[in-house]
């Protein structure tokens, strides 16, 4: 997803992934060369029977070996690399027993041109058998896009079909230029050839899938199908030379046109033996291979209508050579064809076209879901994405991987010093900086506010750099003074760096996450503006597990593990001016590491296995909270209290809910669910019966973050939502006037449909007042953000019971 959210990779070339070539592997291929050439003199030199039956045998030889390599290695593979190994033996098996067949034949007497029979059309089974085992080498799709087990299978039909139309073709134009005369001529009948005509159609079909594969997909280990395509298409081109032979009534044959028989088998062998290739580890952006892709589609689309169109036109020279005349129903019905062929081709192109445009459309969507609009870089979706791509390709090939997290410092002096203007500019800045300073492979990401993340990713083979190198020159880069609202701004930022290492091959992109966020804390808290790499000896407190336990000790309200606190931030009626409701956030005061913050303090919280803990504890103080500010006979404000998808499908929620109220003696129309992540809610179904439960006994029920990739808008179908909030970025996205058209045409239509439904919108991260105009204007009245901060009551930091 989102390939151009990298820099253009300098990334090795497509097909080559793999581990390096062996030293065994190099000499058994010379090897392979030397006993070629050794063949090949034998057959020139020695006198003609002795070479005949020499090459016979050595034809034998080779099939045995790479009917040998296939299966010995198929045994030690798995997945696609056993099954291309097993259907590829399968067919050389089959070869060697027409090999020993035919080494039988010659010893005593035979004709070096064996007379062709009916029982050889069982040879088509082992070229099927060949055919099966190319198109399941492993490849993956230029097109990321063109993933899944769906598109491989209709990948399998039309490649089979392309080569089957291009063989045909082809055997057509043979047919009218060599095997017609050569039969008329050869008195042969065409059944008595036939078979040897099916064998030859299988082995081009093979042939022609071969270099459908390597021109339209990217190959995993290329030197691989090109050895194992070489080797198939050699053996049928001795094959197509003794078809020849049989049609002309040829007696003999140069015995040097017999070394297909050898060579074939041994380079399928070599491809064997080859250890399986890799995954390409980097990926090529959009705007280096955009040009190339369309050409390429482009040439499959039109393949097979190449070939056909030639053969065509070839027959209807013929036709022209012979009388015609009276024949215009002949002529019409050409031209006929060939008026629907051309219009094949057009409607082709339009479709090409089209696909063209959906794929645009679908890149421009791709971007705005996972990049920030602000600086143009990924988001916390897209590098949690990329993270969890590389831990994968590090856990099976180790390569130099490290996370880097920037947080510019003092950055809220700069908003209410300079402006909010001048603070986007500041985050627009350093974004560029970033993306210069790193590598093409590399991923720069913003994570919100004044929070970078970079993910630096190296080859396996080659010259990797220090990632703290790297590190170091980011924090050069950017510490540089910038021009803001015309002042010289100094800029200052903390970063931290955890490298993977050695003994991290199972580790999770959370623990990763964890762990650059405590380098950075660590370097923040030195103010030094230096780079902090992670370390075991930072310090006990700053460990995972310690991290954890503290936690944990302060959801059971134990002093050691600091304190929680619960935060209020307003919610404002922008018509009336008041604050019909507030919401809860949860933070927790480290004894040491000071205060984490809402959404560090959710990660933390799950990894912990104390979520449901810190749940119930928010709720609660949160409630209680709302319920000591209310007079008595007044109706409370509303309190909103975030809860995950996941969890609200708990079936004890509803009495958890009911128990927190009742013990706050508030109603239920008190309580305002913001439910969050339910992209990742694995039961939405359940989730929908438990807050519907919910809904009816009058909590109210709001989706939080809309507009953000953590929330899908199928849940306002699912759930019993009466009011959303919006992300920040979707609430810019709404206002501002330079978004473009169709852009603000769709954000439009959306929440004027909201709207219209009765669904309640509150905007957050309305800073200005022009912004809050702007939402009134459009039917949103309700408002969380800078502009309305100062309205928020002193934490209600919950007493330890």
């Amino acid at each position: 997803m989102g390939d151009e959210a990298r820099a253009p990779a300098r990334a090795r070339p497509p097909g080559f992934g793999g581990p390096p070539v062996a030293r065994w592997w190099r000499r058994t291929a010379l090897g392979v060369a030397v006993v070629a050439v050794a063949v090949a003199l034998a057959t020139l030199t020695l006198p003609a029977r002795a070479a005949l039956i020499m090459v016979r045998a050595a034809a034998l030889a080779s099939t045995t070996s790479g009917t040998l390599a296939c299966f010995v290695t198929a045994a030690r593979s798995e997945g696609a690399e056993r099954t291309w190994r097993v259907l590829v033996g399968v067919m050389v098996l089959a070869l060697s027993g027409t090999a020993l067949a035919s080494l039988h034949d010659v010893v005593h007497g035979g004709q070096p041109v064996p007379h062709i029979t009916l029982p050889m059309l069982a040879l088509l089974v082992p070229w099927l058998c060949g055919l099966a085992g190319v198109l399941r080498y492993p490849t993956d799709p230029f097109d990321s896009l063109a993933r899944g087990t769906a598109r491989q299978r209709r990948w399998y039909l039309i490649t089979v079909l392309d080569s089957v139309i291009v063989t045909g073709a082809v055997a057509l134009l043979a047919w009218v230029t060599v095997l017609e005369n050569g039969i008329k001529e050869g008195d042969h009948p065409v059944y008595d050839i036939l078979p040897a005509l099916v064998v030859t159609a299988a082995a081009l079909v093979t042939a022609v899938t071969i270099i459908l594969i390597a021109t339209f997909r990217r190959p995993r280990s290329l030197l691989g199908l090109s050895l194992l395509g070489s080797g198939l298409m050699v053996f049928a081109l001795a094959i197509m030379i003794y078809l020849y032979a049989t049609t002309r009534d040829l007696a003999d044959l140069p015995r040097i046109l017999d070394l297909g028989f050898v060579t074939g088998p041994l380079l399928v062998g070599l491809a064997a033996l080859l250890p399986p290739g890799q995954p390409p580890l980097a990926v090529v952006p959009a705007a280096q291979w955009t040009a190339t892709q369309y050409r390429r589609r482009w040439w499959h689309v039109m393949l097979p209508y190449l070939p056909l169109l030639v053969a065509g036109a070839v027959a209807v020279v013929r036709v022209v050579g012979t009388d015609l005349a009276g024949q215009e129903e002949i002529w019409a019905l050409l031209c006929l064809l060939v008026l629907a062929l051309l219009r094949q081709m057009t409607t082709m192109a339009d479709n090409v076209r089209l696909l063209e445009r959906l794929e645009d459309n679908q890149g421009e969507l791709r971007r705005l879901a996972f990049h920030d609009p602000l600086t143009g870089l990924a988001n916390r979706a897209l590098f949690a994405d990329r993270l969890d791509q590389t831990l994968a390709r590090y856990a099976r090939v180790p390569h130099p991987v490290a996370v880097v997290f920037c947080d510019l410092d003092d950055f809220k002096q700069v908003n209410d010093a300079l402006g909010h203007a001048a603070g986007d500019e500041l985050l627009r800045v350093t974004a560029r900086r970033l993306t210069a300073t790193v590598r093409a492979t590399d991923t720069v990401a913003r994570f919100g506010g004044d929070e970078f993340a970079i993910l630096l990713e190296s080859a396996p083979a080659g010259d990797a750099e220090d990632p703290v190198v790297i590190g170091h020159r980011l924090a050069e880069a950017v510490r540089l003074p910038v021009r803001l609202a015309d002042t010289t701004y100094a800029v200052a930022a903390s970063f931290g760096l955890v490298v993977v290492g050695p003994a991290d091959t199972a580790i999770t992109a959370e623990t990763l996450l964890h762990r650059a966020d405590l380098a950075m804390y660590s370097a923040k808290s030195g103010k030094s503006g230096l780079l902090t790499v992670y370390d075991a000896d930072l310090g006990a407190p700053d460990t995972i597990p310690a991290l954890q336990a503290a936690l944990a000790a302060a959801a059971r309200d134990d002093p050691s593990g600091g304190r929680l606190g619960v935060c209020l931030r307003p919610v404002v009626d922008l018509a009336t001016d008041e604050v019909p409701a507030y919401q809860a956030r949860l933070e927790w005061h480290h004894p040491r590491l000071g205060v984490f913050r809402p959404q560090r303090l959710a990660v933390l919280g799950d990894t912990a296995g104390v979520g449901p803990a810190l749940d119930r504890f928010l709720l609660r103080h949160a409630l209680a909270w709302v319920a000591r500010r209310t007079p008595s006979g007044a109706r409370p404000a509303a309190v909103h209290v975030p809860l995950l998808a996941e969890r609200a499908s708990h079936e004890g929620l509803p009495a958890e809910i009911s128990s927190a109220l009742a013990d706050a003696g508030l109603p239920a129309g008190a309580l305002v669910l913001d439910i969050r992540g339910t992209s990742r809610d694995r039961d939405p179904d359940t989730t929908a019966e438990v807050l519907t439960r919910l809904h009816r006994a009058g909590v109210r029920i709001s989706l939080a973050e809309v507009g953000s990739a953590d929330t899908t808008v199928d849940s306002l179908r699912l759930l019993p939502v009466d009011m959303i909030t919006l992300h920040p970025a979707y609430t810019a996205l709404w206002v501002d006037r330079s978004t473009p058209d169709r852009l603000r045409i769709l954000t439009d239509a959306f929440l004027a449909t909201v709207i219209d439904l009765g669904i309640e919108v509150i905007a957050d991260g309305v800073d200005t007042r022009s912004t809050a105009r702007r939402l009134l204007e459009r039917g949103c009245h309700l408002a969380t953000g800078d502009i309305v901060d100062n309205r928020s009551p002193p934490p209600a930091t919950a007493a330890r019971v």
